[in-house]
């Protein structure tokens, strides 16, 4: 079987087989001589191509890599197809791009694919104000909900809740702001209090005594 290299640009595959010296010895050349090694380095590389178009043919794909193939696409099909669900979801309950940035990398441009999924019908959330009642309770269902900034968990608060995503994802990200300060805090506090111990210990030593701990 004869195969045509119609999609293969050969003069750029010509030149892309040499490196830099080598390019500049033919550039070096007369014109005709220089056009005569890159048609023949063409031609040679077209013949390799379809004597190796031809090899793999012949060999075929064996049931291992096929199946190993159809996995791999079916998995890769079946991820974007929830990752898109999931963006679809979140934007439904209320995500802002930056949130969802920050929690799935997501761009531009699928959040528009997002929005654009939902239909013109679709509105977005109105962001509510939350007295302090409401602060307390949702930050008791956040606990019962895992207190995490994790995906599931905010859909699972926006479920149990039902206030917008970007206002469940403020809430949070104060909170642990809070406990991130609280935990700083007492670290410090306990490398202040061993170094003051650790300094007390140094002192009872230098007056020849023994720590009474």
């Amino acid at each position: 079987m004869t195969f045509e290299l119609m999609d293969v640009d050969l003069d750029k595959l010509a030149a892309d087989v040499l490196n830099d010296a080598q390019r500049q010895r033919l550039d070096e050349l007369p014109a005709s001589w220089r056009d005569s090694v890159y048609q023949y380095l063409q031609a040679s590389l077209a013949e390799s191509a379809r004597d190796h178009l031809g090899y793999c043919q012949a060999l075929g794909i064996t049931d291992v890599v096929l199946d190993r193939v159809i996995r791999a696409t079916g998995k890769a099909l079946n991820d974007a197809s929830a990752r898109q669900q999931l963006i679809q979801d979140m934007v439904r309950g209320g995500a802002s791009l930056p949130m969802l940035k920050s929690l799935l990398n997501v761009n531009e441009h699928e959040h528009r694919q997002a929005r654009k999924a939902l239909g013109d019908d679709w509105q977005k959330p109105k962001l509510p104000t939350l007295n302090d009642d409401q602060m307390t309770r949702l930050y008791h269902q956040w606990v019962d909900a895992g207190k995490s900034a994790a995906v599931d968990c905010l859909l699972a608060l926006h479920q149990v809740s039902g206030y917008p995503l970007k206002t469940l994802w403020d809430c949070v990200q104060d909170w642990t702001h809070v406990k991130r300060d609280k935990e700083k805090k007492g670290k410090k506090r306990r490398e202040f209090e061993g170094d003051a111990a650790l300094q007390r210990l140094r002192e009872i030593r230098a007056m020849g005594g023994r720590p009474g701990w």
